[in-house]
């Protein structure tokens, strides 16, 4: 692969954090982040099926921008414990759904991708996997909400294009 070319356009429509004095922000939160299981599907590698999570961020509720974060699937009774990266929100946009207004992503991934790939190995993940491995085997999008909250969000142009070598 050459590049991994992806766009979207989002735009926040509401958001009401309905926790009320039970709100704690280390618990509660409303986000909104594409994810891409990259996985090994080499037939002929001992590391086949071995995965790990490729997030791009959209939106938290309780952070205009947001950080790159990597480290293990935690947190909850079905969680993977596979790699989990999602990449720093002004990596991909300027600006904030926060503010209510269109976001518009147009931007060649594989680089980043091939970092975060790079990352979990150097983490101790995805042992017997090489880049020559991997592909993208799923993507999900939506809205991930521990807690109570009211909120809606819109996308167009959604799109993911490999251009292979």
């Amino acid at each position: 692969m050459n590049k991994l070319n992806y766009s979207i356009s989002a735009r926040l429509t509401h958001v009401a954090n309905l926790n009320g004095a039970n709100y704690n922000p280390g618990l509660h939160a409303a986000q909104v982040t594409l994810y891409l299981l990259v996985q090994n599907v080499n037939k002929a590698s001992v590391g086949i099926g071995d995965y790990f999570w490729f997030g791009l961020p959209l939106y938290d509720s309780r952070h205009e921008t947001l950080e790159e974060y990597a480290a293990q699937d935690l947190g909850k009774e079905d969680a993977t414990k596979k790699f989990i990266l999602n990449v720093a929100s002004k990596a991909l946009f300027e600006g904030s759904l926060h503010a209510g207004e269109w976001i518009h992503i147009k931007k060649d991934i594989y680089p980043l991708l091939i970092n975060a790939f790079r990352t979990a190995k150097a983490n101790g993940y995805l042992k017997s996997t090489s880049l020559d491995d991997i592909a993208i085997e799923s993507t999900n999008v939506g809205w991930e909400i521990p807690g109570t909250y009211n909120a809606g969000i819109q996308f167009e142009n959604l799109s993911l294009k490999a251009e292979l070598k």
